[in-house]
Protein backbone atom coordinates (compact mmCIF):
# COMPACT_ATOMS: atom_id res chain seq x y z
CA UNK A 1 0.00 0.00 0.00
CA UNK A 2 1.39 3.34 -0.73
CA UNK A 3 1.27 6.76 0.99
CA UNK A 4 -1.30 7.78 -1.88
CA UNK A 5 -3.91 5.17 -1.09
CA UNK A 6 -3.13 5.26 3.02
CA UNK A 7 -2.86 9.16 3.10
CA UNK A 8 -1.85 11.16 6.29
CA UNK A 9 -4.82 13.41 7.94
CA UNK A 10 -5.42 15.97 10.84
CA UNK A 11 -6.26 13.89 13.81
CA UNK A 12 -8.92 14.73 15.83
CA UNK A 13 -10.83 13.89 19.13
CA UNK A 14 -12.71 10.92 17.05
CA UNK A 15 -9.09 9.21 16.56
CA UNK A 16 -8.21 9.29 20.22
CA UNK A 17 -8.66 5.43 21.28
CA UNK A 18 -6.81 4.44 17.72
CA UNK A 19 -3.58 6.90 18.80
CA UNK A 20 -3.70 5.69 22.82
CA UNK A 21 -4.32 2.20 21.36
CA UNK A 22 -1.39 2.57 19.18
CA UNK A 23 0.70 4.26 21.50
CA UNK A 24 0.23 1.71 24.56
CA UNK A 25 0.76 -1.43 22.38
CA UNK A 26 4.18 0.25 21.14
CA UNK A 27 5.90 2.59 23.66
CA UNK A 28 7.67 1.47 26.84
CA UNK A 29 6.44 4.23 28.51
CA UNK A 30 3.48 5.47 26.94
CA UNK A 31 1.73 8.67 27.24
CA UNK A 32 -2.09 8.29 29.23
CA UNK A 33 -5.01 9.37 26.78
CA UNK A 34 -5.49 12.23 29.03
CA UNK A 35 -2.14 13.51 28.40
CA UNK A 36 -2.50 12.95 25.25
CA UNK A 37 -6.17 14.58 24.72
CA UNK A 38 -4.43 17.55 26.87
CA UNK A 39 -1.71 17.68 24.33
CA UNK A 40 -4.40 17.85 21.28
CA UNK A 41 -6.48 20.18 22.75
CA UNK A 42 -3.52 22.98 23.13
CA UNK A 43 -3.55 25.53 20.06
CA UNK A 44 0.09 25.53 19.64
CA UNK A 45 -0.28 21.27 18.86
CA UNK A 46 -1.04 19.05 16.65
CA UNK A 47 -1.13 15.57 15.85
CA UNK A 48 -0.77 14.10 11.85
CA UNK A 49 -2.02 10.33 10.89
CA UNK A 50 -1.43 8.39 8.32
CA UNK A 51 -3.92 5.57 7.65
CA UNK A 52 -3.45 1.52 6.37
CA UNK A 53 -6.54 -0.73 5.65
CA UNK A 54 -8.51 2.08 7.72
CA UNK A 55 -6.89 1.84 10.64
CA UNK A 56 -4.79 4.36 12.18
CA UNK A 57 -0.79 2.79 11.22
CA UNK A 58 1.30 5.57 12.70
CA UNK A 59 1.25 9.28 13.72
CA UNK A 60 3.58 12.67 15.00
CA UNK A 61 2.93 14.60 17.70
CA UNK A 62 4.21 17.51 18.21
CA UNK A 63 4.18 21.32 19.38
CA UNK A 64 4.76 25.00 17.68
CA UNK A 65 6.06 27.55 20.02
CA UNK A 66 9.13 30.36 20.20
CA UNK A 67 9.79 29.48 16.38
CA UNK A 68 10.39 26.03 17.43
CA UNK A 69 8.90 22.26 16.92
CA UNK A 70 9.06 19.60 19.51
CA UNK A 71 8.12 16.80 18.44
CA UNK A 72 6.74 14.51 21.63
CA UNK A 73 6.11 11.46 19.40
CA UNK A 74 6.46 9.68 16.09
CA UNK A 75 5.64 6.28 15.62
CA UNK A 76 4.84 3.56 13.35
CA UNK A 77 3.26 0.19 13.67
CA UNK A 78 5.23 -2.73 13.01
CA UNK A 79 3.32 -3.48 10.54
CA UNK A 80 3.44 -0.18 8.25
CA UNK A 81 6.98 0.38 8.91
CA UNK A 82 9.60 0.89 6.17
CA UNK A 83 7.64 2.04 3.67
CA UNK A 84 8.41 5.67 3.90
CA UNK A 85 5.35 6.57 6.38
CA UNK A 86 7.36 7.94 9.47
CA UNK A 87 9.49 10.36 6.71
CA UNK A 88 6.26 11.33 5.24
CA UNK A 89 4.78 12.03 8.72
CA UNK A 90 7.93 14.05 9.49
CA UNK A 91 7.20 15.89 6.66
CA UNK A 92 3.98 17.01 6.72
CA UNK A 93 4.59 18.03 10.49
CA UNK A 94 7.31 19.98 9.63
CA UNK A 95 5.58 22.13 6.86
CA UNK A 96 3.12 22.37 8.67
CA UNK A 97 5.67 24.45 11.35
CA UNK A 98 7.33 26.12 8.92
CA UNK A 99 3.67 27.99 8.03
CA UNK A 100 3.43 28.88 11.78
CA UNK A 101 7.02 30.62 11.63
CA UNK A 102 8.92 27.58 13.29
CA UNK A 103 12.50 27.60 12.25
CA UNK A 104 14.10 24.24 13.93
CA UNK A 105 12.94 21.07 14.88
CA UNK A 106 13.54 18.87 18.09
CA UNK A 107 13.10 15.85 19.46
CA UNK A 108 14.34 13.20 22.37
CA UNK A 109 14.82 9.83 21.31
CA UNK A 110 16.21 7.07 23.92
CA UNK A 111 20.27 6.61 23.66
CA UNK A 112 19.29 2.56 23.29
CA UNK A 113 17.33 3.34 20.10
CA UNK A 114 20.09 3.17 17.30
CA UNK A 115 17.22 2.54 14.41
CA UNK A 116 15.23 5.58 15.69
CA UNK A 117 18.80 7.75 15.78
CA UNK A 118 19.68 6.26 12.34
CA UNK A 119 16.58 7.24 10.63
CA UNK A 120 16.22 10.45 12.25
CA UNK A 121 20.11 11.38 11.10
CA UNK A 122 18.89 10.50 7.47
CA UNK A 123 16.23 12.73 7.54
CA UNK A 124 18.92 15.65 8.66
CA UNK A 125 18.66 15.62 12.20
CA UNK A 126 21.95 15.85 14.38
CA UNK A 127 22.22 15.07 17.99
CA UNK A 128 22.63 18.09 19.52
CA UNK A 129 23.12 17.26 23.19
CA UNK A 130 21.60 14.14 25.94
CA UNK A 131 19.66 15.07 28.86
CA UNK A 132 20.58 11.69 31.63
CA UNK A 133 17.98 9.67 33.42
CA UNK A 134 15.38 11.37 31.20
CA UNK A 135 13.60 8.30 30.60
CA UNK A 136 11.09 7.77 34.22
CA UNK A 137 10.84 4.31 33.12
CA UNK A 138 14.15 3.23 33.52
CA UNK A 139 16.47 6.57 33.56
CA UNK A 140 17.48 5.77 30.17
CA UNK A 141 19.52 8.56 28.90
CA UNK A 142 17.73 10.98 26.09
CA UNK A 143 19.42 11.69 23.07
CA UNK A 144 18.35 15.68 22.05
CA UNK A 145 18.49 16.04 17.72
CA UNK A 146 17.64 19.22 16.02
CA UNK A 147 16.92 20.12 12.94
CA UNK A 148 16.93 23.58 10.99
CA UNK A 149 13.37 24.06 9.04
CA UNK A 150 14.21 24.92 5.51
CA UNK A 151 11.56 27.55 4.17
CA UNK A 152 8.85 25.70 2.96
CA UNK A 153 7.40 25.95 -0.60
CA UNK A 154 5.20 28.85 -1.67
CA UNK A 155 2.46 25.87 -2.38
CA UNK A 156 3.08 23.77 -0.05
CA UNK A 157 0.79 20.37 -0.03
CA UNK A 158 -2.20 21.17 2.13
CA UNK A 159 -3.35 18.62 4.87
CA UNK A 160 -6.73 17.31 4.80
CA UNK A 161 -8.88 18.99 7.28
CA UNK A 162 -6.67 21.74 8.13
CA UNK A 163 -6.79 25.36 7.28
CA UNK A 164 -4.16 27.36 6.55
CA UNK A 165 -2.45 28.73 9.33
CA UNK A 166 -4.78 27.11 12.01
CA UNK A 167 -3.58 24.84 14.47
CA UNK A 168 -4.07 21.27 13.68
CA UNK A 169 -6.98 19.57 15.31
Amino acid sequence: MSLETSGIRALAKCDLLALVALEQSAMPNPWSGPAIAATMERASCFALGVFGDGTLAGFVLGCCAAGQLEIFQVLIHARWRRRGWGAALLEQASNHARALGCEMAYLEVRESNSSARHFYRALGFKEVGRRRGYYQDNHETAVLMAKPLERAAPHAPEIPGVDKGDPIR
